[in-house]
């Protein structure tokens, strides 16, 4: 099986454990972040039975593996150019960025994503969520009732990795929680395009807590900075930390974004340079 990338390898300087916050107040010097157990799943388990997947411009492969356990697989040699800003053939590191991004965040929307090769053709392998609707299969009374605050959360997250290509078709819902998928066309500087807006409404205090969290723990900043520097270019990953930064001044001081910003929220807030794009 293919190695995923964007991981510390074994014998590597700075340790086996990954540290990252796992919850709300635990983000502190020592504690320490192990991959999940999906995670292993998904990079060791052999394929057992594949099948295509329709409805998207890339190539889109669902994969049972064997002893349990399924997942979409996105090889890289099936990208298709969408966007000029973001270049077909990084999207499945994306994929991967966006969850470790997620991951070390704690906002939990975004399933469990490895890099691996299957079949000869390297991807990103995310895990599937059994029995969750598309958003588009969500009915417009049953859109009503969705609990806004995963919506609130998705915004928040979708800025931080500038996703240009949040849709219905681009998040699951299941037993009242978002997962947020297909985030092949993040942190590439094009627009700023997500599911929904909540300008000037309330954000929740957790969000706003599990960014102070994170901003805090200087240990996990730079390992997080490691990995995703293996995934996209340096001006990606300074743009898209300075964004963390930048959000969670604004909710700090407002405990949500003011309708002031609104066609304002920037790409690289600090604005030191002109991010490079990932070659």
């Amino acid at each position: 099986m293919g190695e995923s990338k964007g991981e510390w390898r074994e014998g590597e300087e700075a340790a086996l454990e990954i540290a990252t916050p796992p919850a709300p107040g635990a983000a502190k010097k020592g504690t320490s972040y192990e991959k999940m157990p999906q995670e292993e799943i998904l990079e060791t388990r052999r394929e057992r039975k594949t099948s295509g997947l329709n409805g998207g411009i890339n190539e889109t492969e669902f994969i049972e593996l064997e002893d349990d356990g399924a997942g979409v697989f996105k090889p890289r040699e099936g990208e298709r150019v969408v966007r000029d800003e973001v270049e077909a053939g990084t999207y499945y590191k994306r994929e991967r960025a966006a969850y470790l991004m997620d991951r070390f965040l704690g906002f939990g929307m975004v399933p469990p994503t490895v890099i691996r090769q299957i079949k000869g053709k390297v991807g990103s392998f995310q895990e599937f969520i059994p029995e969750a609707l598309n958003g588009h299969m969500i009915t417009a009374l049953e859109y009503k009732k969705m609990e806004q605050t995963e919506f609130r959360r998705l915004w928040i997250l979708d800025y931080i990795l500038w996703n240009s290509d949040r849709h219905r078709g681009n998040f699951l819902y299941k037993d009242g929680k978002i997962y947020a998928i297909d985030n092949g066309l993040t942190f590439g500087n094009d627009d700023f395009i997500p599911h929904a807006s909540f300008f000037g409404a309330e954000i929740p205090n957790d969000i706003t807590e599990k960014l102070r969290l994170f901003l805090s723990w200087e240990q996990g900043k730079t390992i997080l900075r490691t990995l995703l520097s293996e995934l996209l270019s340096q001006g990606e990953v300074d743009a898209c930390l300075a964004r963390i930064e930048f959000i969670a001044g604004i909710l700090k001081n407002h405990n949500g974004v003011p309708q002031e910003y609104y066609e304002e929220l920037p790409f690289y807030p600090k604005k030191l340079a002109a991010p490079e794009t990932q070659q």
